[in-house]
């Protein structure tokens, strides 16, 4: 799993709904063809919670070299 990945799924476990959570954990379990799968599934989740993981990881940069 990439780390942009990881950081999509935390998003939609901790800022998303029952559904999203749940869908995040399906993520963490699932082997890399089920994870495309659900992301094919769910376009529209990955998408706004890719935003919201970009934006959480903006907040950092200032910090970083």
């Amino acid at each position: 799993m990439s780390v942009t990945d990881y950081q999509v799924i935390s998003a939609m476990r901790y800022h998303g709904g029952s559904f999203a959570e749940a869908l995040a954990l399906a993520f963490f379990k699932a082997d890399p063809d089920n994870r495309q799968r659900l992301k094919a599934a769910f376009p529209e989740l990955w998408r706004e919670y890719s935003e919201l993981a970009e934006l959480m990881s903006e907040e950092f940069r200032p910090w970083l070299p």
